[in-house]
């Protein structure tokens, strides 16, 4: 599961510093390289780190619930305001929010 769901990981990760770095569009090779990058500093953060497994079980434990249930309510009152939405989003708001904030 964890060779798979890296890539998906690590595609926000990419976009991200590929818009920091490269003023134009980065060619194949570019991006090609920074992805190698990439992947090489985080297999040396996890050997050199001598219980990976405990902090990537604390960092998930921490951050899954605030970007599960607690980001999604927040943005979409971004985009909606809290007059404007119907009853069932409200609802959808506040279980998410209240799921969140006892997960967490």
């Amino acid at each position: 599961a964890l060779l798979v769901s890296f890539p998906v990981a690590l595609y926000p990760v990419s976009e991200i510093m590929e818009e920091a770095i490269f003023d134009a569009p980065p060619s194949s090779l570019s991006c090609l390289v920074l992805r190698y990058a990439e992947v090489v500093t985080a297999c040396a953060v996890a050997s050199w780190c001598p219980d990976f497994t405990l902090f990537s079980g604390v960092v998930g434990a921490v951050f899954i619930p605030f970007v599960g249930f607690i980001l999604p309510p927040l943005i979409y009152l971004q985009l909606v305001s809290w007059d404007e939405a119907k009853i069932h989003d409200k609802i959808h708001i506040i279980i998410l929010l209240t799921t969140g904030l006892l997960i967490a």
